[in-house]
């Protein structure tokens, strides 16, 4: 599916979508263009991996749709104009997509994102902390 699709299916749904289009405008801009709808929900399901787990997206297997939760920082500071967290978070669910459940392609790729964009401090301290956590919590390494 090609971001054209994922706007148009957007605009369709009558979802908040400014959040949405910032951060797939930025992915654009990488060269990441080849992105499955993209819909905002107002909270995530539970999500027990050895610890409890706080969702900014997610994505449910075998179904080409990332749902973002509007009640995420990033999807506010996408509110206010700065998208990048939530473009990065896109690109790691796209990841999920593409290459299934295991992290370690994901948070490459959303870590990749992140210092494209030159975003720094707590926010990339925080995926790198994710990052090493699930580096030990999933039996496949890269």
């Amino acid at each position: 599916m090609n971001s054209v699709c994922g706007f148009y299916c957007t605009f369709q749904r009558r979802i908040p979508v400014d959040e949405i289009v910032r951060a797939l405008v930025l992915l654009a801009s990488l060269g990441i263009q080849d992105v499955p709808l993209v819909q905002a929900v107002d909270k995530a399901p539970e999500f027990k991996y050895p610890r409890p787990v706080v969702s900014v997206a997610y994505v449910v297997s075998g179904e080409p749709l990332i749902y973002v939760v509007r009640s995420s920082e990033a999807f506010k500071k996408a509110a206010k104009g700065d998208a990048r967290q939530l473009a990065a978070t896109i690109a790691h669910e796209i990841m999920h997509i593409q290459r299934g459940a295991h992290e370690g392609p994901a948070y490459a790729e959303e870590l990749r994102v992140l210092k494209a964009f030159k975003v720094g401090g707590n926010a990339l301290h925080r995926v790198k902390q994710a990052a090493e956590l699930f580096r030990y919590d999933w039996p496949n390494k890269d």
